[in-house]
């Protein structure tokens, strides 16, 4: 026999599903689903807002992050900026300082007299005695002149400087320790400068062989 409760519970069931309308029972039903819905709802989107939020985190910790690394980026332009600025100005002074040195030293000597015929000057003289210049123009000429198409001293002194300045022109080995040693001597800072003794003298010697009297 059921107990009196469940008695009372099963007839009160029954009451109410004899008094209260099947529409109602309906509609009690759909504010259960929707009540339902609205609850999956608002579980959803809670839970969405919580993702929201932690990916909102990080966004202003990526944000936060390359806010550092463009602070650290233009930090450290402007110390590269300020070394650039530093060598530049040190190596400018420096060049002012080789300049300076440039014009402190003394001129290199003339070889060349400055004056019209060209002739040559007092360490001209001492280095073309030094390197013995005059014989080798005198054997130079001997050996050149039929090459020679000239009915002018003015051409004779270009086919000279044209032929110790031309790719093919040898010099002997003792004749090249010679123009060294000399310019050395002198301070001269190449020894191929000395080319101008040996074209004054190679185109006197041309001229003396053509019967044309060369500059005194």
């Amino acid at each position: 026999m059921a107990s009196e409760p469940n008695l009372v519970a099963r007839k009160s069931l029954t009451y109410l599903t004899k008094t209260i309308p099947m529409n109602w029972w309906n509609h009690l039903m759909d504010a259960i689903t929707v009540l339902t819905s609205i609850g999956v709802l608002w579980l959803f989107f809670r839970s969405f807002r919580i993702q929201s939020r932690d990916e909102n985190q990080k966004v202003i910790e990526r944000e936060r992050a390359f806010g550092q690394w463009m602070g650290e980026r233009q930090a450290f332009e402007k110390w590269a900026t300020k070394q650039f600025v530093e060598i530049h100005e040190a190596i400018d002074g420096i060049r002012k300082d080789i300049e300076t040195l440039f014009e402190r030293l003394p001129p290199p000597p003339n070889l060349i007299r400055d004056e019209s015929p060209l002739k040559l000057a007092r360490v001209g003289k001492e280095v073309a005695e030094e390197i013995q210049s005059r014989a080798w123009a005198e054997a130079t000429a001997k050996a050149v002149i039929d090459q020679l198409d000239a009915s002018t001293p003015y051409e004779v002194q270009e086919f000279a400087y044209a032929y110790v300045e031309g790719e093919e022109f040898n010099l002997a080995e003792d004749l090249v320790k010679a123009m060294k040693a000399s310019a050395y001597e002198h301070g001269i800072r190449h020894w191929r400068n000395l080319k101008d003794v040996l074209a004054i003298e190679l185109r006197d010697a041309l001229l003396e062989a053509l019967g044309m009297e060369p500059p005194k």
